[in-house]
């Protein structure tokens, strides 16, 4: 769905395997550098917000997460807590 969406209106998604966030070089040196299944792990989620947000800059198009998320998601998505 999401490859439709981002086909629609010309927005963002990580050209890494399928369309994956986590496999962004910069993320993934981060993410599996640490057990990434232990529930208590805790990732450093500023620099991933900045790697990706680098990405989406980079690649020209619409923030698909911005365009297609509910106020309080939109919030989330751009707390420390994301």
């Amino acid at each position: 769905m999401s490859q439709t969406l981002a086909h629609a209106v010309d927005g963002y998604l990580p050209p890494f395997t399928n369309n994956e966030g986590q496999m962004a070089p910069g993320v993934k040196q981060i993410i599996f550098a640490q057990n990434r299944w232990k529930p208590t792990v805790d990732y450093d989620w500023a620099t991933i917000k900045k790697e990706w947000t680098s990405l989406l800059h980079q690649s020209k198009k619409k923030d698909l997460h911005r365009r297609f998320t509910t106020k309080p998601d939109a919030r989330r998505i751009n707390s420390k807590e994301f």
